[in-house]
């Protein structure tokens, strides 16, 4: 009931935290004084926060691919419309392409350009930058070639993978740029690339969003936030090893 002795007690204790906060600070605003009790404060910040998922913090999303494609080598990784690789090729390739990018002076700490439509070479190049402890930029192809001349700025990318009919667009703003068929073409001879020791706190990638300016401006993305969001989409859809996700 609304006068329960206890809803009356509840409503005084705010009313005195709500004074205390007003005596203490005349100048707070009025919508910015607090009126919550300590434990009600509590309460709130844990629902904002979600529930407590525990997560394997032991391994980035790239360590964690690796390990699969030792464990489960033929087992399809991605699909698109043009072929199907098992995590043994996707890591072979990703590794293939390291190889190339370490070629053209990537390194740890480094960006990478990715201006490329959703594939399997789009992921296989996302964990090359990752296996050389560099992040990635995701460049949309199909934006204005103005507004990728502006990401590419932002950004600072070292090289900057994309298709044949759009490098030389690239190429104008003064980047670096390879295509995806040279990159993927190039000879398989082994080049060595130092092993990188990538950290949680580490930048994984860089999305860019519109800016209040209206020029875009770009968002760092850490690993331990890549994996965290990984692991928690599979746990909160129940995926097994046997289901396939579809990402448009």
């Amino acid at each position: 009931a609304l006068f329960e002795r206890s809803t009356i007690e509840t409503l005084l204790a705010r009313y005195v935290v709500l004074l205390d906060s007003a005596v203490s600070d005349p100048a707070t605003p009025l919508d910015a004084l607090n009126i919550l009790l300590p434990e009600e404060a509590q309460s709130v910040l844990a629902m904002a926060y979600g529930p407590q998922t525990a997560l394997d913090q032991t391994r980035l999303v790239h360590e964690i691919i690796e390990a699969h494609a030792t464990a489960f080598p033929e087992r399809p990784a991605v699909v698109d419309q043009q072929e199907t690789l098992t995590f043994r090729e996707l890591h072979a390739r990703a590794t293939h392409f390291a190889q190339h990018l370490a070629a053209l002076g990537c390194s740890p700490g480094d960006r990478v350009g990715l201006c490329l439509p959703r594939s399997c070479n789009l992921i296989a190049a996302q964990l090359a930058a990752f296996q050389l402890g560099a992040a990635y930029a995701a460049l949309d192809p199909s934006v204005p070639v103005k507004r990728l001349h502006d990401m590419l700025e932002d950004a600072d990318c070292r090289v900057t993978i994309t298709t044949s009919d759009l490098c030389e667009a690239l190429a104008d703003s003064g980047e670096s740029v390879v295509t995806l068929a040279e990159l993927a073409n190039a000879s398989s001879a082994q080049r060595d690339f130092p092993e990188a020791r990538t950290s949680s706190e580490q930048t994984a990638y860089v999305v860019f969003t519109s800016g209040t300016t209206g020029r875009p401006k770009g968002t760092l993305v850490s690993h331990g936030n890549l994996r965290n969001m990984a692991l928690v989409m599979a746990k909160r859809l129940e995926l097994t090893e046997t289901d396939v996700m579809g990402s448009l």
